[in-house]
């Protein structure tokens, strides 16, 4: 007989590692499979042989499989985040299913996950994006207060325990200077946040990024410091040798600056040095991956606050018949 002694906790960071322990009372030779529970594919497997014992880490099966973007902007909402379930057969038993996110930290049940303070600014017309924990069929609501007593309320009402808010400045009067955003799991306040509105001046960039704890972050940068482009052509040739078109290679390069900000903003936007994802808008084409070439963030000092510098450079490829 073959039992599961531990199974990984919902919402275990694929990153660490994800352990199911199995038993068997007599030494046996077993195949684990490791199954998308939704989609009932079989990502991975692992023979193991002459055990009575053996603990599996799925985590190198299911990792690839973690897909996260920004939102595109639309009105506010509250849409469940990117969660997979994943279960391990041994011949006929099948283990309980453990959900799987792009969280990187354990998180606490009915949470916020962010890097970035509760202190916010922001211009009318963006949007901002907040990762919320909760449990299975519990009630998600996010209430707006605004400075002028205009209210918005948001709700999701069977939550499967991880979800994404989108608040649109869009949605609000364009006369807002400030508004309150409150965070409910089942009526219970878990966060509440302050945004300040302010104006924006010339093309400002707006950058995501996928925190060291999993949360996608936003922030907007006032204006491009410098902009490069730097351009490589190179002939293709068929298997025959023939030449059949230029591959072309343009880099965008740009320096990033910040606005003054808080030392624990600073410290949230260092994050984009060493995230694995980082993306940038673009009015046409939306959120686009860019590279992140500084390999240390550069903070501006004037006393206290300071600024944050970063360069980042958008690749394109195409191919010229």
């Amino acid at each position: 007989m073959i039992t599961f002694t531990k199974i990984p906790t919902d919402f275990t960071p694929a990153t660490d590692s994800l352990p199911f322990a199995i038993a068997c009372d007599e030494p046996s030779d077993v195949e684990l499979l490791v199954v998308d529970a939704a989609l009932g594919e079989v990502v991975g497997r692992k023979r193991l042989y002459g055990i009575t014992e053996a603990q599996v880490d799925i985590a190198p099966y299911v990792a690839p499989f973690d897909d996260v973007a920004p939102l595109a902007p639309q009105s506010s909402t509250i849409i469940p985040a990117p969660v997979r379930q994943y279960y391990v057969q041994v011949g006929d038993l099948c283990s309980e299913p453990v959900s799987v996110s792009c969280n990187r930290v354990l998180p606490l049940a009915q949470s916020v996950i962010s890097t970035m303070g509760t202190e916010r600014r922001i211009a009318y017309g963006e949007c901002d994006e907040l990762r919320i924990i909760s449990r299975p069929a519990v009630p998600v609501r996010a209430e707006v207060v605004t400075d002028e007593g205009y209210t918005l309320s948001i709700d999701y009402t069977s939550s499967p325990g991880y979800v994404t808010l989108l608040l649109s400045t869009a949605d609000l009067p364009a006369t807002t200077r400030t508004a309150d955003v409150s965070i409910y799991c089942d009526e219970m306040e878990v966060a509440t946040l302050h945004y300040t509105f302010i104006r924006r001046f010339g093309e400002p960039c707006h950058v995501a990024w996928l925190s060291e704890v999993g949360s996608i972050e936003r922030y907007t940068f006032p204006c491009i410091g410098q902009i490069s482009r730097e351009a490589t052509r190179t002939e293709c040739r068929s298997a025959t040798g023939e030449p059949f078109g230029v591959r072309s290679r343009t880099d965008v390069l740009m320096h990033l600056t910040s606005e003054i900000e808080s030392r624990s903003t600073i410290a949230s936007l260092s994050g984009i040095i060493s995230s694995p994802e980082v993306w940038m808008w673009h009015a046409t084409e939306g959120w686009q991956r860019v590279e992140v070439l500084s390999n240390s963030s550069v903070v501006r000092s004037f006393g206290s606050p300071d600024r944050f510098e970063a360069d980042i450079r958008i690749k394109r490829e195409e191919v010229a018949r």
